[in-house]
């Protein structure tokens, strides 16, 4: 497997793939994605396997907070359940290893509308835990009303020092995105939990 960045001439084609992959709710509009592409806010891959597109990832790197957040992830439909995503996955963490940590969104059981999503969340989320993936539970996270779960790779830091800095870190990665003016969308704040 191998990876590569995508060219501004393929934003359409990736966002075509984003319309199918990801609900109107979870995906901002095109201007967006292809605002923080081209201005190197957001970074798109491509996972190639015997010369054949696989699947996407979009992360936000460019903070110099030193983290990333992987922002989409998606493996074609054609080439699911057949471990490629395991393998970009893998090859994402070689790329960021000297980053400090990997930020990783997915939704909360909250998000589904059926027994049939609530399953496929569920499976999402142990996909990234067989991986190493942690999830801050401490962390009320919401996404244009969405309620999401803050997950975390560990790179260079470990899990309890990204937990620190976490809701600093991801504010800065998401103001970076989507701009000031449109941070009201995105909660991002510690939860009141008794001791």
């Amino acid at each position: 497997m191998l990876i590569r960045k995508i060219e501004n001439s393929e934003i359409s084609k990736i966002y075509a793939h984003m319309i199918n992959d990801f609900p109107p709710s979870e995906r901002p509009p095109f201007e967006i994605i292809e605002q923080s592409l081209v201005s190197g806010t957001q970074k798109c891959f491509i996972g190639v396997k015997d010369n054949e597109e696989i699947g996407y990832a979009m992360c936000a790197d460019a903070h110099p907070n030193n983290f990333v957040l992987l922002n989409f992830f998606a493996v074609f439909q054609e080439h699911r359940e057949r471990k490629f995503g395991t393998a970009f996955l893998q090859q994402l963490f070689e790329l960021y290893k000297n980053k400090a940590g990997m930020f990783i969104e997915t939704e909360t059981p909250l998000c589904a509308n059926s027994s049939v999503e609530e399953k496929l969340i569920f499976r999402r989320q142990k996909f990234y835990e067989k991986l190493g993936v942690k999830t801050f539970y401490d962390l009320e996270y919401s996404l244009f009303d969405v309620p999401m779960y803050l997950n975390i790779y560990p790179l260079q830091k470990d899990f309890a020092e990204i937990k620190k800095v976490a809701s600093t870190a991801i504010t800065e990665l998401w103001r970076d995105i989507v701009g000031e003016e449109k941070m009201h969308n995105i909660i991002i704040k510690a939860k009141n939990i008794r001791q």
